[in-house]
């Protein structure tokens, strides 16, 4: 059987993470829960930089992740295939080697601000959620991580919010909410939200 690809887009501090992992269990074929994939962690390398020049980057436009592997590597799953997908340092703003294979299985959650860029992407997942957070909440969110995950400062993370996350929000991440098959709040139940994938992807199958 094809492996079903559901993506999870959203802000930067949406709640996409929390809720995929959430819907993982929820969603597995058997006692395995479905595996995540994370758009964070294919970032482009930008090790040749000092480090001050990676910390000035704009992470959050498209250009600075590799969306060419990224697609190439979700249609390999959807073949049946298992992937190691790289990693990201995003202390020090680098990739990391891949350490692990991880197989295709019936369900696979995929979730990213920019998961739903693009045609090509948009064509390979067969149902997408879009969380739609306040921004005010994605700040307090992002402020609370990016201190206690990447070494951040409050100062820091506030003025990167507002120089380039919430430009990039409003051009990019945002206008993705009209491919979304269902748009979810941050504070909808897991179990609900995986009911309605149920439902969705059930209609998907009677309709063919």
């Amino acid at each position: 059987m094809t492996p079903i690809l559901i993506a999870v887009a959203g802000a930067s501090g949406s709640g996409k993470t929390t809720l995929a992992r959430q819907l993982a269990p929820l969603l597995s074929a058997d006692a395995t829960p479905a595996p995540v994939i994370s758009l964070d962690r294919y970032y482009r390398d930008y090790s040749h930089l000092e480090l001050h020049q990676r910390a000035a980057i704009n992470f959050d436009h498209p250009d600075s992740l590799n969306l060419t592997r990224f697609a190439a590597d979700l249609r390999a799953w959807r073949k049946g295939a298992a992937v190691a997908p790289p990693g990201y340092d995003f202390a020090q703003h680098r990739p990391l080697q891949a350490r692990e294979r991880i197989k295709a299985a019936p369900v696979m959650i995929v979730e990213g601000i920019l998961v739903l860029h693009s045609p090509a992407l948009r064509e390979l997942f067969q149902l997408a959620l879009f969380i739609d957070t306040p921004l005010e909440t994605c700040l307090s969110r992002r402020i609370e991580r990016d201190i206690r995950e990447r070494g951040r400062s409050r100062e820091s993370v506030i003025a990167q919010f507002s120089q380039t996350v919430i430009p990039m929000t409003q051009q990019f991440v945002l206008p993705q909410q009209r491919y979304a098959d269902v748009v979810v709040a941050s504070d909808d139940k897991p179990a609900i939200v995986a009911e309605t994938i149920r439902k969705h992807l059930l209609g998907t199958l009677c309709q063919h």
